[in-house]
């Protein structure tokens, strides 16, 4: 049997490595979530390819717009 300093020092290791596979899977997760954001403030926003006033504005200016 093996000194319980030595069992306590690889469960303390064993809980580290979970805990940080667990962060860094979460990390992932929240930067794939916000990616689309990410990159519009990085690489700006995505162009605006038809912009016209609405038909049905009913005085007020309501603008339809096509992209992505």
């Amino acid at each position: 049997m093996k000194p319980t300093l030595i069992t306590w020092i690889e469960r303390v290791n064993r809980n580290l490595i979970i805990l940080g596979v667990a962060v860094l899977v979460g990390g992932v997760a929240l930067f794939s979530w916000q990616l689309e954001r990410i990159r519009a403030v990085v690489v700006g926003p995505p162009p605006i390819e038809i912009s016209k006033l609405s038909e049905n504005a009913q005085g007020l200016e309501w603008v339809e717009v096509q992209g992505e």
